[in-house]
């Protein structure tokens, strides 16, 4: 988890007298982390919605769950600033997000991987391509294309998978319930922007990262990205700078110290609550257990070292 959880979580948590918190990365946003960082190489890439030309969000209602309040503006100023500015969104409900798109493409749950290698069909048949950004910056393209194109001869053979014999835009259009005829009409107006040199951003949160195929679904949309060179530039998806202290430092002077197993400050007060280091059970057999070594029955009986040095 980044720095805008996990800190926040660890001293609101010291404050209160304990080191055990627990996050929400593994509710929200494993899977697109885990996309995210087998293809671009940085878990959380932004989206620089302001200074795109073409914003191709998938399954983010960000103009209703505003979780980031700051979205709504930026994506105003965008609408509203530059002309050339257009909006697809992919999402099977239709939301407020969905009201604002350009192009609303309805979608089958969990099907957006398939619609997205459709997609890298139709431009890299076009060739809108960043061949150079593809030379320099990325590696397996032959192998993509030999997948796209169920051959085989490469790495592995691609002649069984599902769409073997037929196209992939035919078996995504099948499976994700999208015409053909729009799956074609997004990779061409995708191209027109490329072409123009225009700035591409094609995003993908809650709704392709929430399902079970989550990761693989989310590969697959970054491919678009790459092929594009719509990575970490302006108006396209952003490797965030970390720079600075992580969080709050003891070494900044008492204030920022929650050392709880030492002081035992607590933001209610409560300075007062003992926590023995050894804990004996209604059944006493003397038996001591450390940290690590409690079990089932020695819950149940005896006396048992709770190991509070551990959780230090």
């Amino acid at each position: 988890e980044d720095h805008s959880f996990t800190h926040i979580q660890q001293d609101f948590c010291g404050a209160l007298g304990t080191p055990n918190y627990s996050n929400h990365a593994n509710l929200c946003d494993t899977g697109r982390k885990a996309h995210y960082k087998s293809t671009i190489g940085n878990e959380r890439p932004l989206a620089d919605m302001e200074n795109a030309d073409l914003l191709f969000v998938w399954g983010w209602n960000f103009l209703s769950a505003l979780k980031w309040v700051h979205l709504a503006p930026i994506f105003t100023r965008a609408r509203m600033t530059n002309p050339n500015f257009q909006f697809i969104y992919v999402d099977q409900v239709f939301n407020t997000t969905a009201s604002k798109a350009d192009r609303w493409v309805p979608i089958r749950p969990g099907t957006d991987g398939a619609l997205a290698l459709a997609l890298s069909k139709r431009l890299i048949d076009a060739g809108t391509v960043d061949a150079a950004f593809v030379a320099n910056y990325t590696l397996g393209y032959d192998e993509f294309v030999r997948f796209l194109n169920a051959q085989a001869g490469g790495a592995l053979d691609y002649t069984t998978v599902p769409w073997a014999g037929s196209d992939v835009v035919t078996w995504a259009s099948a499976v994700s319930g999208v015409p053909a005829a729009d799956i074609d009409a997004i990779a061409a107006q995708i191209g027109s922007h490329f072409s123009a040199g225009r700035r591409i951003c094609i995003d993908a949160w809650s709704g392709p990262g929430h399902h079970t195929n989550a990761t693989q679904g989310g590969r697959a949309i970054n491919c678009l990205n790459l092929l594009l060179g719509a990575v970490d530039a302006r108006g396209t998806m952003g490797l965030p700078l970390r720079s600075g202290p992580g969080r709050r430092s003891s070494s900044w002077g008492a204030a920022y110290s929650f050392g709880w197993t030492t002081n035992g400050w607590r933001a209610d007060g409560r300075d007062d609550v003992p926590i023995p280091a050894t804990y004996v059970a209604p059944l006493n057999d003397s038996t001591s257990f450390t940290d690590g070594e409690l079990t089932g029955q020695a819950l149940l009986q005896g006396t048992y070292t709770v190991g509070m040095q551990a959780h230090a």
